[in-house]
C-alpha cells in the first residue's frame, strides 16, 4: 500500500480489504470509514436513529456510543452493567424494556472481547423487536457459541485505531447483512 501510494480512499486494496472483511465476519458488506466512531454514526444514520430514537446502551462505555447516538439528537437510555463481563445488565434492560415500548434499538461494545450471553440477548432483541447495533472494536475475531461477534446484529462497527489489537493506524469499519 505505502509503495503504491494508496493511503486511503476509494482504492482497489481498500475494496478487496473491505470484501475480505465481511466474509472473515460472515456478512455480506462491510464499508471501510475513517474511525470506529465515524462506523458508528454511519450505522445510526442507516438505522434511522433520529430524533424520536432512544437507544439502550451501557453506562460505562467508550464516549463514541453516546456520542454516536448525539450526532443524530437521540437519546441514550443508560443501563448498569455486569460486574463479571463489563457489559450491558441484560435483566436491567428487559426492565426498562417492559416500561418503554418506544425503544427501538439496543448498542453496545464487546468490552475486551467479552460478550454477554448472546443466546439471551438475541432473545431480549426479538421479544421487543428491537435493532442491534454491536460495537466490535475491542472484540474483531471473537466467537460466541461459535459465531463471529459482529454478525449478530443487523449492524456492527469495528476500529483499527492503535488502540485496537490490529491497527491500520486509523480507520474503522461497518458491516451488515
Amino acid at each position: 500500500t505505502l509503495e503504491k501510494n494508496w493511503l486511503s480512499g476509494n482504492t482497489p486494496i481498500v475494496h478487496e480489504f473491505e470484501s475480505k472483511f465481511a466474509d472473515f465476519i460472515g456478512v455480506k458488506y462491510a464499508l471501510a470509514c475513517s474511525s470506529g466512531t465515524t462506523a458508528l454514526h454511519l450505522a445510526n444514520i442507516v438505522l434511522d436513529v433520529t430524533n424520536d430514537s432512544e437507544v439502550i446502551m451501557p453506562s460505562m462505555s467508550y464516549i463514541a456510543s453516546a456520542n454516536s447516538v448525539k450526532y443524530q439528537h437521540a437519546e441514550p437510555v443508560f443501563v448498569d452493567i455486569e460486574l463479571d463481563t463489563l457489559n450491558l445488565d441484560l435483566d436491567q434492560c428487559e426492565e426498562i424494556l417492559a416500561k418503554d415500548p418506544d425503544i427501538k434499538v439496543i448498542t453496545f461494545a464487546h468490552v475486551l472481547g467479552n460478550p454477554p450471553n448472546m443466546d439471551r440477548l438475541m432473545e431480549i432483541v426479538n421479544k421487543y423487536n428491537l435493532i442491534l447495533l454491536e460495537d466490535c472494536c475491542d472484540a474483531l475475531g471473537t466467537t460466541y457459541d461459535g459465531k463471529m461477534l459482529g454478525s449478530f446484529g443487523k449492524m456492527s462497527s469495528c476500529s483499527f485505531y492503535p488502540a485496537h489489537h490490529i491497527t491500520m493506524g486509523e480507520g474503522g469499519f461497518v458491516a451488515c447483512g
